[in-house]
């Protein structure tokens, strides 16, 4: 079995078993907005972002 490429059932440390470095997407990019709109359409706080 495995799960992810490493084997479930090996008493090897997973950290060991890893498939090499992972490659970083350069054009993947963070963003820290939520996905919904802060403002509602009156120009108030929308319940999401008072809730946030």
């Amino acid at each position: 079995m495995s799960c992810k490429g490493i084997s479930c059932l090996s008493m090897e440390s997973p950290a060991d078993q890893a498939p090499g470095f992972w490659e970083v997407d350069p054009e993947a990019e963070i963003t820290l907005m939520p996905p919904y709109d802060p403002m509602g359409p009156d120009g108030t706080h929308s319940p999401a972002i008072v809730l946030d």
